[in-house]
C-alpha cells in the first residue's frame, strides 16, 4: 500500500475508531463527568500542547488532580493527589477518553507521539531534532505500551522516532491492539 493511501486508512481508522469509543464509553463518561464535579468541582482538564508542526492546541482529559495543581509532567510533581478517584483514572487511562474528541477535531491521532507541555524544552528541542513534529500526536504509542515515562526523554525520543520510521497500518493497528491489553490489565493491577 502506497503511503498516500495508508495515510488516508489511517485517518479514516482515526475517525472510525474514535466514533465507535465515543459512543461505546459514552455511560462510562457520564458517571465520570458527575464524579468529576463531585471530586473535583470541574470534571475536564483543558491543557495547552504542542502538535503537529508545534502547533499548540487544547488537549482534553477529566481531571484527575485537583483545581490549582501546577501543569507540570506528573513525575516533576512533588506530591501526587492522595484522591482515590483520581488515582483510579490515571491509573486506568481513563481520564485520557476524552482526547478521541481531540482525534475528531483533528488535532490529534490515536497513534502517535505523546504530545508535550510547552515548557518541556529539552524534550521540543529533541524532538524537532528527530523531526518527530512532521506527524500528529497519538493518545497511544510504543512508549507508553513500554511505560517510558517522559522523564526518560532520549529513550523517549528513540522509541517515537522508531514508531515514525516504521509507520504502517500493520503497526498502527498492532500498537491499538497492544495499548487495549496493556489498559486491560491496568484495571487487574493492585499495585499503586
Amino acid at each position: 500500500m502506497n503511503s498516500s493511501k495508508q495515510g488516508m486508512s489511517i485517518k479514516f481508522l482515526d475517525f472510525l475508531i474514535s466514533i465507535i469509543i465515543l459512543i461505546f464509553c459514552s455511560p462510562i463518561m457520564l458517571v465520570m463527568f458527575f464524579l468529576g464535579f463531585f471530586f473535583f468541582q470541574n470534571p475536564f482538564f483543558l491543557n495547552k500542547r504542542l502538535g503537529l508542526n508545534k502547533k499548540p492546541f487544547f488537549i482534553i482529559k477529566f481531571r484527575s488532580l485537583p483545581i490549582g495543581t501546577p501543569i507540570v509532567p506528573t513525575h516533576e510533581l512533588s506530591k501526587p493527589s492522595n484522591n482515590i478517584y483520581g488515582n483510579y483514572i490515571r491509573k486506568t487511562k481513563l481520564d485520557e477518553l476524552p482526547q478521541f474528541i481531540n482525534v475528531l477535531l483533528g488535532s490529534m491521532s490515536i497513534v502517535g507521539p505523546r504530545p508535550c507541555l510547552l515548557s518541556q524544552s529539552s524534550l521540543i528541542s529533541l524532538r524537532e531534532k528527530n523531526n518527530l513534529f512532521s506527524i500528529k500526536p497519538g493518545i497511544t504509542g510504543v512508549a507508553q505500551i513500554e511505560k517510558i515515562d517522559m522523564n526518560q526523554e532520549k529513550l523517549l525520543v528513540k522509541k517515537e522516532k522508531e514508531m515514525v520510521r516504521n509507520n504502517s497500518l500493520k503497526n498502527y493497528l498492532n500498537v491499538i491492539l497492544r495499548t487495549i491489553m496493556v489498559v486491560s490489565n491496568s484495571f487487574y493491577d493492585k499495585r499503586s
